[in-house]
């Protein structure tokens, strides 16, 4: 089948994905109840996704719902017409801000670096200035009602804008995070039973060792001791082989474990956001580095050379923690360069509000303000510098009027 033809979704065609991938690498050992339960917790998880949509489906049904009622307000639809689309609005909205509820209890973290002004706007309100449209639309006051429509839907506009700006690079950054580090944890438990696999190599080749030695052994010496080796034979392959030591898993299942991690890895850089700094270059970098050598590991234990798969495993893991630790890097500068642009917004008042009568911007603090740059490029501290000389010179001009003298003189004071 095409996933395209089943997954209208794309994360949960991956979030699916994801969980087909770690199954076959744990295909030969059984699963944990720790790991059980985060599988079915995914699959749910896709399931939901598939059956009600996600957030950007409850956004593009409000969005409609929104035209269709703007355009029958400005057509002079009946009054019955206007509370039908009234109503569908009324449920999309609702559907959009239980889905924003539910994603930020998701992710708690990315609710609370949103700005205080969008948490103020509750369901309740948005309801409320629906109402309002309708009484507006019975007292025929449609130019008022359309005027109301559109500060809701703006309102709703700045709500979903910063949710996508918060989402894309928090959201998909911290899932990005758990499932690299879930890979990490993956080719550890990997390298580990290459290691297991090598000791198993070594400990057959020193058996063989020893029994070529006892071929050299007299006749009746060689039998005692093959009756030792038959009666005391089937113990030591029960401990091996027991409970207590597993049997180590084959050159092949390991190079295929190798290769499905590899490409689970693949796909996770695939799904990474676009890099916008240093740091989401460079965990890119790295994680294009640990692919290669987890490459490189699953041909080495194709061939048999354990040995040398474990050296190529080791730079996998190096890479990938080095690929985690920039990703992390790259999370927290984008959340504190977000956070600063909301903080310069929240401060700078808007270049409209605040006029004094000839139109010019009010400064802060009351004084008068300025539309026009006065530094020019220039050193700010060089330019101050030349405004108090400035100052000082024309305060030594005896010859001007007393009035701007003392104004001048109240400048020097001030500075």
């Amino acid at each position: 089948y095409l996933p395209e033809e089943i997954f209208d979704s794309q994360k949960a065609y991956l979030t699916t994905r994801s969980v087909i991938r770690r199954l076959e690498i744990n295909a030969k050992t059984p699963l944990t109840d720790k790991m059980r339960d985060e599988l079915a917790e995914a699959l749910w998880k896709a399931a939901l996704q598939l059956e009600d949509g996600d957030l950007a489906d409850a956004e593009a049904r409000l969005k409609r719902a929104q035209e269709r009622l703007s355009e029958a307000i400005k057509n002079g639809a009946t009054e019955e017409e206007i509370a039908k689309l009234a109503e569908d609005m009324r449920r999309a909205m609702r559907d959009y801000m239980e889905k924003l509820a539910r994603e930020a209890e998701q992710n708690p973290d990315q609710q609370q670096s949103q700005d205080g002004e969008q948490q103020e706007i509750t369901q309740e309100q948005l309801q409320e200035m629906l109402d309002r449209i309708q009484d507006l639309m019975r007292e025929g006051r449609t130019e008022e009602a359309q005027a109301l429509l559109e500060q809701l839907s703006e309102m709703m506009r700045n709500m979903q804008m910063a949710q996508r700006q918060q989402g894309e690079g928090q959201g998909q950054g911290q899932q990005a995070m758990r499932d690299l580090q879930e890979t990490l944890r993956q080719q550890q438990g990997l390298s580990d039973e290459a290691f297991k696999r090598l000791q198993e190599q070594f400990n057959s080749q020193r058996q063989q060792g020893q029994n070529g030695q006892q071929g050299q052994q007299q006749p009746g010496q060689q039998g005692q001791q093959g009756n030792q080796g038959e009666q005391g034979q089937p113990g030591g392959e029960g401990n091996q082989n027991g409970n207590d030591q597993p049997r180590a898993l084959s050159d092949r299942e390991l190079a295929e474990r190798q290769e499905a991690l590899r490409d689970m890895l693949e796909s996770q850089r695939n799904g990474l956001p676009d890099a916008g700094n240093p740091e989401g270059r460079a965990a890119r970098d790295a994680l294009e580095r640990a692919e290669r050598s987890m490459g490189d590991a699953g041909r080495s234990l194709d061939k048999g050379d354990i040995s040398q798969a474990l050296n190529e495993q080791s730079d996998a893991l190096d890479a990938l923690r080095e690929g985690i630790e920039s990703l992390g890097q790259e999370m927290a500068r984008n959340q504190s360069d977000n956070m600063g642009r909301q903080g310069d917004q929240a401060g700078r008042p808007d270049p409209n509000s605040e006029r004094d009568p000839l139109g010019r911007q009010a400064g802060s603090v009351g004084r008068l303000g300025s539309d026009e740059n006065l530094l020019n490029g220039k050193d700010p501290y060089l330019r101050s510098r030349e405004l108090l000389d400035e100052i000082r010179r024309r305060t030594g001009e005896k010859s001007r009027p007393k009035i701007e003298l003392e104004y001048l003189e109240r400048l020097l004071d001030r500075f």
